[in-house]
């Protein structure tokens, strides 16, 4: 119990350093997540993070409550990882893999805010560990939370459910109970959702160009370069010792997750076909550490040394991360701007807040590709229901803790008397001539806030 423990507080200490020491929330699908709190549906996304974050926020508001529930969960997909690499190479060589894992340069700082991908590896990580020690409905619960968690997981359910079902009698009976332990939760949300994810929405493309096969360099390039070398090294090491069935399951897993890839509808700027996002290297990079396990159980001397600098560079790569994520002016300013207005504005009192519109082609491109002239439509009508905001103003809304948001108000939109006016370099439009209140710069960018000369001082 005691090297469990270890990890979870090494997890824990770090991630919530970095949030201390990191205030703002960077990232955009996180973002997302908070700004709409109070839904649990978010089109295709899977639910259960956003459950937790539902949850929360029935108590209580601001961002710092949800990240500290997701450094509670980087501490157990910590402690899920060791058990998961104790399987696979013993529980000496698993707490330095575990410990490798809780403080990596790329997964450490992007789950300190509510990106999915953590409580997707703790619950896979969870699911492996409970089929290899043949605790079949326990490895089923969790590979069920994992599917609800992200579409990745759903890979996982005919790897476990045909090695379930060549574990014993080859029988139609037996096949019908595989699906049933490992397939149910990819099952009910196609029927609950009709379909991957409602129209307007999308996430698999069935056809595929020939560029599609370069998304493999750019998730191999990104792994690699956020593994740090002494992983490498240590990963090279424990490629010796791939001699086990259950390292076969992981394979093919692996190998099912990257042909998955090939067929993804979310490809990102500039290059779609080319380029997913890098939060895909989770699976992967998590393979990685694996082997670096079996690495250390190989050379257990080598391993302590190596695995140490490992540690203090992934940990002073996630310090790193997220001190140039943090500084990036337009996260910079959204922040300072809800400081300010949580400062001044009083109860009542409505915000005008004038940024530029949104860019949302590229979402209505593909939702015309992947569900011609009705989806396109479909895509529309969604977005006029949520009334997708610049992504400035969303930016500031989340930071907000004393201000209400049905304070604020987003150009077109105007209040009936507006008392305050901020207002980014960037934005077209025209502006009251207002005394100016204050006024805050990173880089090449501004906000300035105006006050209603009638209000007090």
């Amino acid at each position: 119990m005691r090297n469990p423990l270890v990890v979870a507080l090494s997890a824990l200490a770090l991630r919530l350093w970095l949030i201390f020491q990191f205030p703002i929330v960077f990232g955009g699908d996180s973002m997302l997540r908070l700004m709409h709190r109070d839904q649990v549906l978010l089109s295709y996304q899977l639910p259960l993070l956003q459950c937790f974050i539902w949850l929360i926020s029935r108590f209580t508001a601001g961002a710092l409550p949800v990240r500290l529930l997701m450094a509670a969960i980087g501490a157990l997909a910590a402690v899920a990882f060791y058990y998961l690499a104790a399987d696979l190479a013993g529980p000496r060589a698993a707490l330095i893999g575990a410990l490798l894992f809780a403080t990596n340069p790329y997964i450490t700082p992007v789950s300190i805010v509510p990106y999915q991908e953590i409580l997707l590896l703790a619950t896979l990580f969870a699911a492996f560990h409970f089929f290899f020690a043949r605790r079949w409905v326990a490895a089923a619960v969790f590979l069920a939370l994992a599917c609800f968690t992200r579409f990745e997981a759903w890979v996982a359910c005919p790897i476990l459910a045909a090695a379930w079902f060549l574990d014993g009698p080859r029988t139609i009976r037996r096949a019908a109970i595989a699906i049933a332990l490992y397939a149910p939760a990819p099952i009910a949300w196609i029927l609950l959702r009709q379909g991957l994810s409602p129209q307007g929405s999308f996430v698999l493309d069935h056809a595929i160009t020939l560029a599609r096969f370069s998304r493999y360099s750019f998730l191999a390039v990104h792994t690699a370069a956020n593994a740090t070398i002494p992983v490498l090294i240590l990963a090279a090491a424990g490629l010796t010792r791939l001699r086990s069935r259950r390292l076969a399951i992981l394979a093919a897993f692996l190998a099912l997750f990257c042909l998955a890839i090939l067929f993804s509808a979310h490809g990102e700027l500039p290059d779609p076909e080319r380029i997913v996002t890098t939060r895909e290297i989770h699976i992967p990079l998590a393979c990685v550490l694996l082997l670096a396990t079996l690495g250390c159980a190989r050379f257990p001397r080598l391993a302590l040394p190596v695995a140490a600098v490992g540690i203090a560079l992934g940990v002073w790569g996630a310090y790193t991360f997220v001190r140039h994520e943090t500084a990036r002016p337009e996260m910079r300013l959204g922040y300072e701007l809800a400081r300010y207005l949580d400062a001044h504005v009083a109860p009542g009192q409505q915000v005008l807040i004038c940024a530029r519109p949104p860019n949302i082609e590229l979402y209505f491109r593909k939702a015309l590709e992947t569900g011609g002239p009705a989806g396109l439509a479909a895509a529309h009508r969604a977005i006029d229901a949520i009334d997708v905001l610049p992504t400035d103003v969303q930016r500031t809304m989340i930071h907000l803790n004393r201000v209400r948001r049905d304070q604020i108000f987003t150009y077109p939109k105007l209040p009936d008397h507006p008392d305050w006016i901020a207002t980014w370099s960037d934005f077209v439009g025209q502006v009251p001539d207002l005394p100016r209140a204050a006024e805050f710069h990173a880089a090449d960018r501004s906000v300035v806030v105006l006050k209603n000369p009638g209000l007090p001082h």
